[in-house]
């Protein structure tokens, strides 16, 4: 535990760099942050918000991974992540620098041009399965109208193929 900032009664003196700078010093790899509220809301402020977003961007660059922030008054606490609001602002492209969303832009358009590729892929394949299935499906009924002594023009002209093709 690592005493980062004292604030006054209604606004933090909180700033990441500190946050961050202590992380660092302590070679840590993983960070819960923890502050107060001492009016007794558990509301997580805009403000709340803003510095827990900007710790999880600093933290992805330097490779620190902001794990939760809860916030305590003197009878209970939240957790963000117990509220999924970490997930949401692990989601968050405020504070990423413009650099890491052009590469995970590209990113998701290879990953959306590989899927496109194994379904076309996909699609080839079953449509020559659909093809070979129709071809084994003629072959049987030629055989079978053969076999019943029916002529093979009359075969070719019921199926609408050639003649040599029933040959």
């Amino acid at each position: 535990m690592e005493l980062i900032a004292l604030g006054s009664y209604k606004s933090p003196d909180v700033e990441p760099v500190n946050v961050i700078r202590v992380a660092i010093m302590k070679n840590l790899s993983r960070v819960i942050l923890v502050h107060n509220h001492t009016p007794g809301s558990l509301i997580p402020s805009d403000t709340d918000k803003d510095i827990t977003d900007r710790l999880i961007q600093v933290g992805r660059i330097l490779n620190i991974d902001l794990i939760d922030h809860l916030i305590i008054t003197p009878k209970s606490y939240i957790s963000f992540c117990s509220t999924k609001l970490m997930d949401e602002l692990e989601q968050s492209l405020k504070y990423v620098p413009t650099y890491q969303v052009v590469e995970r832009i590209r990113k998701e358009e290879k990953l959306i041009a590989k899927e496109k590729l194994a379904v076309e892929k996909g699609k080839k394949k079953t449509e020559k399965a659909l093809r070979e299935k129709a071809e084994n499906e003629k072959k049987i009924l030629v055989n079978a109208l053969l076999d019943e002594g029916v002529s093979v023009d009359d075969i070719a002209e019921i199926l609408g193929i050639t003649v040599k093709a029933v040959q």
